[in-house]
Formats: structure tokens, sequence, C-alpha cells
């Protein structure tokens, strides 16, 4: 007689296999022998996200002997962590799949997923050869004025971003006040939106921007001291406005100068709030609602002088930058656990005013050292250095005479090559590395 109550019932609150989804580094270009993963989202009958564990999520793989230490972590939350390491080169399938409750299996959206494994990145074959300073490819060309034919150029180019698949690239053009896109395959410009105000469709002084898997763009709009939301059609190729995050002030969800930002695979935004020195943690799953924040005005540990940029790690840890010239380390809550610091003269892992940074697939973070005109690599776990390239003072042609001193035009500045004011940086799952430079109004593409 219990159960007759419940006949014609519809129970919402499990877990539909067909609309629950996965996101995360292993789908997408891995690399042999680096640990991976990829997050699956379990979802009810609505849409809405699940907030419990307990399902049985199973993952079938195409080449099981192509993969070692597979395992599926029930994160309680209504979340499943896949991880494995791969072990060959090539191209595989992954198909992931949920336990029914009457023991049939059936596999989630997008399942299955193709995966590319490629062999590790060689850092000291960036930017290495003398030919390979100015990068291999460019995007953009200076310019200033804000006209529908001037798409493509740039005045002051800051933060950059990949979307999912590595093939768009993203850039805020902070002297022309908007953001641009790219398509990598032949450096052409695709969109542009923006223009210099204080409306919800306007930027004053746009400082960094972040892509999710969705193409969904978030900007942080500096002067205006708030966050603004796009989202981008791979489609039609354009933006479209979303909405605007926060306005100036101290309170929690409100921003002084909101500098650079990254996502967490929480769904978590981390924004550098650097006129309020610290950094804020929004959902952006919950309609970006306050979660917390960590960091004050100070040089000791956990304190910030005007954090400059926020990015995590793959063991989750947030790793902060500041005008003090360190990198700080964080746990999830926030706690301060240790700092890289090494000073600012140019030597190797030295920082002088790191800007911008990003944390590529294998944990190896990458910084915009502005100061020492160059771009550094360090391990993201603790800091050893990996690489490092930039520009230098254009030499003298063979057999070309240097001015003497007295007719040197102290007015006009040396000629450069290559990275000079690195100001933005990010890297795809390709291998491609792209940094902005403020000095040659110009994306360097290695």
């Amino acid at each position: 007689m219990d159960k007759v109550a419940k006949f014609g019932v519809i129970d919402e609150a499990s877990t539909y296999a067909s609309i629950t989804f996965a996101k995360g580094p292993a789908l997408g270009v891995m690399k042999v022998g680096n640990p991976t993963y990829a997050l699956v989202h379990t979802c009810d009958r609505t849409g809405g996200r699940r907030k419990e564990g307990g399902s049985e999520v199973s993952v079938e793989p195409s080449h099981p002997e192509a993969f070692e230490n597979l395992e599926v972590e029930d994160l309680k939350d209504g979340r499943y962590k896949i991880k494995f390491v791969p072990k060959a080169e090539g191209s595989f399938t992954m198909n992931i799949v949920i336990k029914n409750p009457d023991n049939s299996f059936e596999a989630i959206a997008g399942s299955p997923f193709q995966l590319t494994v490629r062999m590790p990145t060689e850092y000291a074959a960036i930017a290495s050869a003398p030919e390979h300073v100015e990068g291999r490819l460019k995007f953009g060309e200076t310019g200033e004025a804000h006209f529908p034919d001037k798409m493509g150029a740039f005045h002051h180019p800051a933060g950059v971003d990949f979307d999912g698949s590595g093939q768009f690239v993203f850039v805020v053009d902070q002297g022309n006040h908007r953001v641009q896109a790219f398509d990598t395959t032949d450096q052409q410009p695709l969109a542009e939106f923006g223009k210099k105000g204080f409306t919800s469709l306007d930027f004053d002084t746009p400082c960094d921007l972040v892509v999710d898997r969705e193409n969904h763009v978030v900007v942080t709009d500096l002067l205006n001291h708030r966050l603004q939301v796009l989202e981008f059609s791979l489609k039609t190729r354009d933006f479209r406005f979303i909405r605007s995050i926060g306005h100036n002030g101290t309170g929690p969800g409100q921003f002084q100068f909101p500098k650079r930002l990254c996502f967490a695979d929480t769904g978590h935004v981390l924004v550098c709030d650097s006129g309020n020195h610290r950094v804020q943690v929004l959902d952006a799953t919950d309609g970006f609602k306050f979660v917390r924040e960590f960091g004050k005005l100070g040089e000791g540990e956990g304190e910030f002088m005007t954090p400059l940029d926020v990015v995590v790690n793959s063991d989750g840890e947030i790793l902060v930058s500041d005008s003090n010239n360190r990198i700080q380390v964080f746990n999830t809550e926030g706690v301060f656990l240790r700092a890289f610091v090494f000073g600012k003269k140019p030597k190797d892992g030295a920082l002088n005013y790191p800007t911008n940074m990003v944390v590529n697939d294998e944990n190896a973070l990458f910084i915009c050292d502005q100061g020492n005109h160059r771009v550094q690599v360090l391990s993201a776990k603790d800091g050893t250095p990996l690489h490092r390239f930039g520009g230098a003072k254009k030499k003298k042609a063979e057999g070309e005479e240097e001015p003497p001193a007295e007719e040197e035009d102290a007015d006009k500045p040396p000629e450069w090559s290559g990275i000079k004011k690195p100001s933005g940086i990010s890297v795809n799952t390709h291998g491609m590395v792209v940094v902005a430079d403020t000095y040659h109004n110009t994306l360097f593409a290695f």
C-alpha cells in the first residue's frame, strides 16, 4: 500500500544522464605522463544541478591500455571527478555513463568524447632561436581611433584568453575601450564589442578577461569598477551583452579598480579587487553571488599591495601576484600557504611587476614579468624556474658603427626587438603562447 501513493510520480531529484554534462582539461588536448581530469556535473529532470552524490558513474576508454590510474571520485556535491594519466600519444574516445535505477547504463550528454594526447611541452624551445624572438605570428596593428575599419588594431592591448578549443583568442583592447576576437588560424579579427562610456554596453579602460567553456566572456571594467559579462557566438562570430556585476565600493561584491581575474573548476570567479587590496570570490553558477574574500593591505603573509593577477594551479591552489613583486599561494578557502619571493633583479625567478599570469595543463606558470621585459615560466607548485624569453634592444647590423654618445637622440627611444612590455598572456592546449605587448601594440604568438 505504501507504493500506491508513488504511482505516476516523477522523481525530479534523480540524475538524468541525457542532460548531465562533463567539462575539464581531460576533454581536450592532453600531454603524455601529465595527470588530468574531467568533472561530471549531474543534473535532475529539469536541468538543475544536483547537490548530492551517490550516482554510479563509469568510464569506458576506447583504448584502456593508453591510460593509467583511472579513477572516478564522488565529490558528494553532485559532481564526479574522473582522474587519469595518459600513457601514449594519439587520438582516443572516452564514453562516460551513469547507472540507471533499472541497472542499465546510459551515456551522458556529449559522450563519447574525443581525446587527443600529445607529447609534453619543451619549454626551452619557446622563442629560443634568434629568428623566433619576434614571434612566429602577430595579431593586430597599432591603432588609436575606434572606427569599423580599424577592427584588428590595438591601443594598449592587455588581457588575453583562448576559447576552450584554442582556435579563438580574445583580447582586451584597453586604450580603445573594447574587446576583440581573432581566429588563430589566419590571425584575422572576427568581432569587437564596446566603446568608452559608463552605460551597460560600455567600458572605461577594461583590464582583463576570461572565457569559460560555454564561451561566456567576463571582463574587468577597471574605471567603471565592475565586471561585464558577454557571450561569444561561434555561429555568428559576434559578442552579445549579458549583464554587469558590481559597482564602486568596499563591500562584498563591490569593487575598486578590479584588475585581473580567473575561473576556477568550481565555477567560481576570482577577482583581483586591487583598490581594496583583496581577492573576491564569486559564484558564476549562482548569479555571481559573493562567496568570500581574502587579503588586506600590507606586505606580510596573506596581505597584498595592489593585487595584480590571480590563477589556480592543477592542485586547486590559488596563486596571487601583487606589486610587492612576489607570488603568494593560498588554499581554496583563502588561507595563506607559502610564497615565491626572488627579488627584482633580472635573474631566473626574479620578478619586477608581475602583471599577468596563466597556468597551462602541465601546471607550468607563465608570468608577464613586465619590468624585466620578459615572460618567465615557473613551476606552479613551488616556483622552480623552467624557462624565460623576452626581447632586447636591437643590435646594429654587421659593419654598422655605433653613433658617438653625443650624437644619440636622447628623446628617441631605442629600437626594440621582440617583447618589451608584456601585459597579458594565455596558452592554449595546442601549445600556442600569445603575449600582449603594450609597447608594440600587438600580440606575439610563439
